[in-house]
């Protein structure tokens, strides 16, 4: 089983991509992310997400074969061209939008007036940024926090919310993407199907020790 920072993980699957192909390494390393994610400190989770989240999202989220046959023709008649880079502003200017943005490797900014720009990079984690009325509501009742890496709740092991004083409250969970500042990798169906299952056995035994009492 991989083991040891970030890093160190990082070339172990290097090392299997070389070997096996990089498919089977990413699909291997699956089954070992929350175990791995719940053994790195604070400062490795952090390491991961600064260096590594891109790599990763790249190789383990992969498009749908007839979606990338689109894309690659797309991108063969010069109807889609792909800039890698660090958006710096985004700002209205008439109808378009002015993009200021820095090239991948670069110092220099550009400029990019487009019509339209679609925000592709998933879930926001930032509870403090969220508009979400459930959300905003149990926030200022104290009832959750956001997690020190803003990737959504602080959960405890058991998916039970932290709350603004540090503590949980029995019986009350949470499922799904919004957890992953516990767990990591928690975004596709067999994962929370697990998670689910967990918070679904908790409650079971909760309910027959109220049943026996």
């Amino acid at each position: 089983a991989p083991g040891g920072s970030p890093l160190a993980v990082l070339r172990q699957v290097r090392e299997n991509a070389d070997r096996f192909g990089w498919h089977e390494a990413v699909d291997d390393l699956r089954p070992h992310v929350r175990s791995l994610w719940g053994r790195w400190s604070p400062a490795e989770r952090a390491a991961f997400l600064r260096h590594a989240r891109p790599w990763w999202d790249v190789h383990r989220h992969r498009l749908a074969p007839s979606v990338a046959r689109q894309i690659t023709a797309m991108a063969r008649a010069r109807d889609l061209t792909v800039r890698a880079g660090e958006i710096q502003s985004l700002v209205p200017v008439g109808d378009r939008i002015e993009v200021v943005w820095r090239p991948r490797g670069g110092l220099a900014t550009r400029r990019l007036s487009v019509s339209a720009v679609v925000n592709c990079t998933g879930l926001l984690g930032d509870l403090a940024l969220t508009d979400d009325a459930l959300l905003r509501r149990l926030l200022s009742q104290g009832l959750i926090r956001g997690d020190a890496l803003r990737l959504g709740l602080e959960v405890d092991a058991a998916s039970q919310p932290v709350g603004r004083d540090g503590t949980t409250r029995v019986g009350f969970h949470a499922v799904g993407p919004l957890t992953r500042g516990g767990v990591w990798e928690n975004t596709a169906v067999p994962d929370i199907r697990v998670q689910a299952a967990d918070v679904a056995g908790q409650i079971s035994r909760a309910l027959t020790r109220a049943a026996a009492a």
